[in-house]
């Protein structure tokens, strides 16, 4: 074989692993092992390929470190999706040799005093995983320029963001229990009142209003799930921000023996492990958040090979799951 023609990928190749870990290999760095470093200057001087003292690495190779920043109040007991959600975004950044990523959990009180996670400066990447205010993402942007918003956006910043479609899910939710013949319909949410759930709740409305069902003040069609549920007037339906709400009132409907969906229809929103905790499971819309996690992390690269560009919004429209939490009604 010829020298010029065998390169890093010729080695990459030959050994099976990636030019990243072969460029570490022939440079002494770290992050592969003694093996593969004897292995890989065995094969160089094999092959022919030319080796130096020091051998310098492409920069598309250069390995960037991602931090990921998420409200320690979604990774505690309050749900599944961001925990599935920053599993996913790992994953898919594990997937190469090129990133290293580390998780710093913030809290309340450093977003009020303005404490920013420590040595932000020598990230290349952010992601931030769900909602925090305008104030604290321009610090964090300020750090990191290639900063990724996931699962919402803030249109008065120049950022790139990925978010689910939440109020054409939801009203696209709330259409379909109507064909079913659901004509009293009650939105349950809980208090984390997010931009996602209040843009739920607008999908929700003007469902109902497209076909004539808004009644004359919302707080009508509208309750918290810590508030006690009137049992003695159910809608024919409830639609919950979330599958945890729906679990709860779910769980709260069938000890008082009120038969889900018998007697009233349940649905969700996100398809996590809330929504078949129960029986009946309960029918949500489901998320793709390995398909959010592929989104974001086409963003990032994006703005790596291009930082000048535009800043890009990207949408994602989950799609209808049905269980056995619903039912329709006779006509």
């Amino acid at each position: 074989m010829k020298n010029e023609k065998v390169t890093l990928q010729t080695l990459a190749n030959e050994l099976g692993v990636s030019k990243v870990a072969i460029s570490k290999a022939l440079n002494g760095k770290s992050g592969v092992s003694e093996t593969l470093r004897q292995n890989a200057l065995q094969l160089a001087q094999k092959l022919g390929y030319p080796l130096s003292m020091s051998i310098p690495v492409p920069e598309e190779l250069e390995e960037k470190i991602i931090t990921i920043i998420i409200h320690e109040q979604h990774f505690g007991k309050e749900g599944f999706f961001y925990p599935n959600l920053y599993r996913e975004l790992t994953h898919k950044l594990n997937l190469t040799d090129q990133y290293q990523n580390k998780l710093h959990l913030v809290n309340s009180e450093m977003i009020n005093s303005g404490t920013l996670p420590f040595n932000l400066q020598n990230s290349d990447g952010c992601f931030i995983i769900g909602e925090l205010p305008v104030s604290y993402v321009q610090m964090i942007q300020k750090k990191i320029p290639a900063t990724i918003l996931i699962d919402f956006s803030l249109p008065s910043l120049s950022i790139d963001s990925i978010q689910t479609e939440n109020y054409r899910a939801s009203y696209q939710l709330t259409s379909w229990l109507i064909e079913q013949n659901h004509r009293k319909l009650i939105f349950v949410t809980d208090s984390n009142e997010t931009r996602s759930m209040k843009d739920r709740f607008f999908g929700f409305l003007s469902s109902l209003d497209q076909a004539d069902l808004l009644p004359s003040s919302i707080d009508n069609v509208k309750l918290n799930w810590e508030q006690d549920v009137d049992l003695s007037d159910l809608p024919d339906a409830f639609v919950c921000s979330n599958d945890r709400t729906a679990m709860i009132l779910t769980n709260h409907l069938l000890k008082h023996t009120i038969a889900v969906p018998d007697q009233v229809t349940v649905v969700g929103f996100e398809d996590t492990a809330y929504s078949t905790m129960l029986d009946p499971a309960i029918t949500t819309m489901q998320v793709d958040l390995s398909e959010m996690a592929k989104e974001a992390m086409k963003l990032l690269e994006d703005r790596f090979k291009q930082p000048d560009l535009l800043p890009q919004t990207r949408l994602l429209f989950p799609h209808l799951l049905e269980r056995q939490s619903h039912a329709g009604k006779a006509r």
